[in-house]
């Protein structure tokens, strides 16, 4: 286990590299590769009946295909000579201190909640929370990879062209919130389902708590946006004391609730930590944020209530029910025309499809980026 994080440090300061040009394809398409290699390797140890130590092994190696391809393909952009610098080193530090201590209180009030269970309420309820928080809380790689992608942009035009942030902020928070909600309100109407398909009837209890965190996880898509931009435009220490302020209210909570409510309590405790930090990040970044276009927001809005609708009398199983969902929304987001071409060309460019391939030039590069993508 801590040789996979050493070996995952080294990957992203290798990612970093591509990240800041902008050419985050090939370091994608290796990460995607290297997590099929483990799945498919972890798969067979437990076909095979190994033991948990060769799980751990095969994992390890799996991502070690990748990380050398990284290291080949980063000589061809910057020469990799380790030195030290005392300068360099006290540098670092003054400017990742910030950011370092906010991750501790992020891992913190992320993962205090099942601790206290586990203290309050003992194993059983760890159970049931955590078949629910495993399922939805994976879905946070998707503003994770948006953000990866806007975050050199917005801290590139804060320090060269501030005019163009609101632009930016606008788009992002446009993809954002057209990934979220159509989440909360099929995870809200699908959880019993969801949860009986891959945990049994057994952990029935679950789709409560699944319900309660469909609707956390799309606060908290939001809650990343703006604390990344935050990030972005060099206000580290601010975004510190909201994690630390945060970590204090999602322990308090979650103390006052979970001796009476258990795991709902637990869920209700990150819905309203989630909510909180949405809402001070919405505040901090008021200035930039005052001439945002809602319009767009309430065409996504009804568009996943239309998806609900569909979804609530759809009498075809969880795995008709998903696409049909996924169809109803994109058509309704076409129908009101929630979404302008410009923009569907810009996310098209972004994954490399359509007129607009992502291997062009840097200006359509931007622009897909600014787009969200």
């Amino acid at each position: 286990l801590f040789l996979s994080f050493r070996l995952s440090s080294v990957r992203q300061i290798l990612d970093s590299i591509f990240q800041v040009r902008l050419e985050m394809r090939v370091p994608v398409a290796l990460g995607v590769a290297s997590e099929l290699l483990s799945t498919l390797g972890l798969l067979a140890a437990a076909w095979w009946g190994l033991s948990l130590i060769w799980l751990l092994a095969i994992q390890n190696l799996a991502y070690l295909p990748g990380a050398w391809c990284l290291v080949r393909l980063t000589r061809g952009r910057i020469r990799l000579r380790p030195a030290w610098s005392m300068t360099t080193l006290i540098g670092l530090l003054k400017e990742s201190y910030p950011l370092g201590l906010a991750n501790l209180f992020t891992l913190a009030y992320v993962k205090l909640d099942i601790l206290m269970l586990a203290a309050l309420q003992g194993d059983e309820a760890v159970g049931v929370y955590a078949a629910a928080y495993r399922l939805i809380g994976s879905l946070t790689i998707l503003p994770t990879a948006i953000l990866g992608s806007l975050f050199p942009l917005i801290s590139q035009y804060a320090r060269t062209a501030p005019e163009a942030l609101p632009r930016i902020f606008q788009k992002s928070l446009n993809l954002i919130v057209m990934l979220a909600l159509p989440l909360a309100v099929g995870g809200t109407l699908l959880s019993r389902e969801i949860i009986a398909l891959v945990y049994g009837e057994r952990f029935a209890e679950s789709s409560g708590v699944f319900r309660i965190l469909s609707w956390a996880v799309a606060f908290s898509f939001l809650s990343y946006l703006l604390t990344s931009a935050l990030n972005a435009m060099g206000r580290q220490r601010i975004y510190l004391g909201l994690t630390a302020a945060m970590t204090v209210l999602n322990v308090g909570l979650n103390w006052m609730w979970i001796p009476r409510y258990g795991f709902m309590g637990a869920a209700v405790a990150t819905l309203i930590t989630e909510c909180t930090l949405m809402l001070i990040g919405l505040r901090l970044l008021g200035g930039h944020l005052k001439d945002i276009e809602l319009s767009p927001i309430m065409k996504y809005a009804l568009s996943a209530g239309v998806m609900g609708v569909a979804v609530m009398f759809a009498p075809i199983g969880v795995f008709g029910t998903i696409p049909l969902a996924a169809v109803v929304y994109v058509g309704c987001l076409a129908a009101f025309r929630a979404v302008s071409r410009e923009e569907w060309r810009a996310y098209l460019a972004a994954m490399g499809l359509g007129s607009g391939k992502a291997g062009g030039s840097v200006k359509g590069r931007e622009s897909a980026h600014a787009a969200g993508g």
